[in-house]
């Protein structure tokens, strides 16, 4: 993957769903929601010029590549079992733990989560009367944190020296001036504020590879994603009957609480499975408890087609994976109108103090 054409779902994974080798070049099914199924080589799929920034500016590129050797090999080896095997490795959460902060479809999901929460703050902020009122709102709710600010503020303008009474006297200034400042300046406080915002909105393709880019440039698989998998025990499973296909969002979740898989990004409730086809046959299946799989085939692949944002790839053409390729986007990640109810009420509330 080293190089300009960077891959954000790795070659040796999608290896596991060839439909022909061909001088060991390795082509697959791509099934999209828009177009008609396309057979195309591995090489040419999941991938984007320098998604993970020009290897002159960004270590991410070296680091993933220096991992998916490891990842690679363990894979393989994993597809020549015929029979289900326990897994006695902590190589499954770490390749899960990589995949979910690797991929595009996490920077798609998390673009359109940020654009979503500018757009609500824009829509709620629409004067500077409303401006002002946040402020004020701010201000009546966070005592702690002015303060804080203003005590920084303080000690940047005054002599070491200055005795603490002094200083305790300069901050209870100040803060009677903040009034006064509000209503003198909320208007081009209102301007500023919603200029930000656009910028925000326009740039969060941007700021959200940056994000992602610097995440994976201090460690491809970060302890703190990794906890999350810290007591999970890991099963291959073989079924011969079956036909997994493996989409965009890499593996998928089953949450117990809600009843549903899920994206692991912003997920709900409990995580009961973790599921990761590695093959049409071969898909690698953790949890907490003692590893089953308690889902059909038909269910797995409906999830994973659903919960994909553009793509998913199979060994095989056939009638049951042209009907999944209409279920892709419905479910990946953007806010449902439950949620973005949720984040309307809590943003008049902490902006607004409003119940």
């Amino acid at each position: 993957m080293s190089g300009a054409r960077q891959h954000f779902i790795p070659r040796f994974l999608k290896k596991g769903f060839a439909s022909k080798t061909i001088k060991k070049e390795v082509y697959t099914w791509v099934f999209t929601k828009e177009k008609e199924p396309y057979e195309a080589n591995t090489r040419n799929i999941g991938l984007e010029k320098f998604f993970y920034g020009n290897p002159e500016d960004s270590q991410a590129d070296s680091l993933i590549t220096g991992k998916e050797t490891e990842f690679g090999l363990f894979i393989d080896e994993l597809r020549n079992n015929i029979r289900d095997i326990e897994i006695e490795s902590r190589i499954p959460s770490e390749l899960v733990t990589h995949l979910i902060i690797r991929t595009q479809h996490i920077r798609e999901s998390l673009t359109d989560v940020g654009k979503t929460l500018v757009d609500l703050a824009q829509n709620n902020i629409t004067s500077s009367q409303d401006f002002k009122k946040l402020l004020v709102n701010i201000i009546q709710n966070n005592p702690e944190l002015i303060e804080e600010s203003l005590r920084k503020e303080v000690l940047k303008k005054i002599p070491p020296s200055t005795p603490p009474d002094i200083i305790e006297k300069f901050i209870e200034l100040a803060k009677m001036f903040i009034p006064q400042i509000i209503e003198q300046q909320h208007e081009e406080g209102h301007m500023f504020f919603s200029n930000l915002l656009a910028k925000m909105n326009d740039e969060m393709q941007s700021l959200v590879k940056g994000a992602q880019v610097r995440v994976l440039s201090e460690s491809v698989v970060p302890e703190k994603h990794l906890e999350k998998f810290e007591h999970f025990r890991w099963k291959l499973i073989v079924v011969d009957h079956a036909r997994f296909i493996l989409g965009d969002i890499g593996p998928i979740g089953f949450y117990k609480t809600e009843g549903t898989f899920q994206p692991f990004l912003f997920s709900k409730g409990e995580l009961a499975n973790a599921l990761l086809p590695i093959s049409d046959k071969h898909i690698i299946v953790g949890s907490s408890q003692s590893p089953r799989l308690e889902h059909s085939c038909n269910e797995i692949n409906e999830a994973i087609a659903s919960l994909s944002k553009f793509y998913f790839i199979s060994r095989t053409k056939n009638e049951r994976n042209m009907q999944l390729s209409k279920l892709i986007g419905s479910r990946s990640l953007n806010i449902s109108e439950t949620d973005l109810s949720s984040a309307k009420t809590q943003i008049r509330k902490d902006f607004y103090g409003e119940a």
